[in-house]
């Protein structure tokens, strides 16, 4: 098996649900992802997403808003930037986006991508636990950014997973995604397993970083054989240790992304 045959064999494992068309023309190809998630040939890095309470819950709390006719599960401000995670059912689609807090309607980035709402190996959902209410601020976000920002350099640039221990509670590490069940050591050995093989997930670079509460979010990009994805990588800090983690994953076509990842195009063409 070739490097790339393999690298194509192990991203399968672990893209959710990229067979069904969803959303608008415009709107970018993606999937949802727990921890790892992948692109056509290599799969792609999971980052993860956190609650702002110290425990998350064990249920899915019911969204209050909405949001252009669909339910807010998430939202996060930080700076001149909001974050913002809706769902809608009736399409089976969710929508990712980051708007500018000075009024401008058009977001500065924004990926639609199908949504099932099935619990993985670990009993969570692709969007559960996450808090109803807006999250902003926080004596720690600066501290929680840092943290995190130490980690994706760490494990996803450099690929160094045996130096990540650090940034957790004794490997305890909650995940969303379809894919891996919890733990740290199930998405360090998948990694591991393709850094040995030849064929590392390694990401080439961060468009934007927001953090707020116990919450930070980064959309980082992966290239590789001419398609790039970008990871919406949420992850929850819990007293200085990474707990959990959710992600939103879409490619996007390689003549257009200079301009997405940069926040010049957020409208890609869909599936």
């Amino acid at each position: 098996m070739t490097r790339h045959a393999f690298a194509h064999a192990a991203l399968a494992l672990v893209v959710v649900a990229v067979g069904a068309g969803c959303g608008s023309s415009t709107e970018p190809t993606a999937a949802v992802a727990t921890t790892a998630v992948a692109s056509s040939t290599v799969p792609t890095k999971t980052i993860a997403i956190a609650t702002t309470t110290t425990t998350p819950p064990t249920t899915t709390v019911p969204p209050t808003t909405t949001v252009l006719g669909r339910e807010v599960v998430f939202s996060m401000s930080d700076g001149e930037l909001t974050f913002t995670l809706t769902t809608d059912e009736l399409a089976g689609t969710a929508n990712a986006l980051v708007t500018p807090n000075d009024g401008a309607a058009t977001p500065r980035w924004e990926s639609v991508v199908p949504w099932v709402d099935e619990p993985n190996a670990s009993g969570h959902r692709p969007f559960d636990a996450l808090p109803v209410d807006p999250v902003t601020g926080g004596e720690q976000a600066t501290a929680n950014r840092a943290l995190v920002d130490e980690y994706v350099t760490t494990a996803l640039v450099e690929g160094r997973w045996e130096d990540v221990d650090r940034f957790f509670d004794e490997g305890r590490y909650v995940l969303h995604g379809p894919l891996f069940a919890d733990g740290l050591e199930s998405v360090r050995s998948f990694f591991v397993g393709l850094r040995d093989a030849g064929v590392p997930f390694l990401i080439t670079g961060t468009s934007v970083w927001l953090a707020a509460g116990d919450f930070v979010l980064a959309i980082n990009r992966h290239d590789a054989d001419g398609v790039s994805t970008a990871y919406w990588d949420l992850w929850r800090v819990d007293d200085g240790a990474i707990a959990e983690h959710w992600d939103v994953i879409t490619q996007i076509p390689a003549e257009s992304a200079d301009a997405w990842f940069a926040g010049e195009s957020p409208s890609m063409p869909g599936a």
